[in-house]
């Protein structure tokens, strides 16, 4: 009687288990048909399946990399509201990634936000000082809200760690 209870519990774990592993497996299947779309710029149809892939809600890393690469796919079609709204909800998952931030910050640029980029530029640069691109895109909005010393002192910034890289310091 035992035998067949415990039997019966291990194959339900086991079916549970394997729809749980399949739906992973078919996540990481779409990221990764999504990336190929998008180095194809063929970005409705990468836009498609990372949407599909960030529905699964199977892991965090894929929820991270689909809101990051479709926001990028938005970007490249110019529907930057949207491109935006990825941008946020990968920052909501990890916001200790300096990345994201810069990532917004040039959407934010790219709407004429010039204060936003700037706090998202500035927060990129806190959590990653090696940071150049979030240097150099703080510089231009500085330069927009005419902010000379600013933008001086960023790109002071960035020929120091270019150098001291050796040109091959972090984005």
């Amino acid at each position: 009687m035992w035998g067949k209870i415990v039997f019966s519990l291990l194959v339900v774990f086991f079916v549970i288990i394997s729809s749980h592993l399949f739906s992973i497996a078919d996540a990481i299947d779409d990221i990764t048909a999504a990336s190929k779309a998008q180095l194809e710029e063929n970005y409705d149809e990468a836009i498609r399946l990372y949407t599909k892939a960030i529905k699964s809600e199977e892991l965090k890393e894929n929820l991270i990399l689909g809101y990051v690469r479709r926001g990028s796919c938005y970007e490249a079609k110019g529907q930057l509201d949207r491109a935006l709204e990825d941008y946020t909800s990968a920052i909501k998952l990890e916001s200790n990634n300096s990345y994201h931030f810069t990532a917004r910050g040039i959407i934010y640029m790219k709407k004429g936000f010039w204060d936003r980029a700037i706090e998202d530029f500035t927060e990129a640069i806190n959590l990653n000082p090696s940071n150049i691109n979030a240097y150099k895109q703080r510089a231009i909005a500085y330069e927009k809200k005419g902010m000379t010393e600013n933008v001086k002192e960023d790109l002071r910034k960035v020929m120091q760690l270019g150098v001291e890289s050796g040109g091959k310091a972090s984005f």
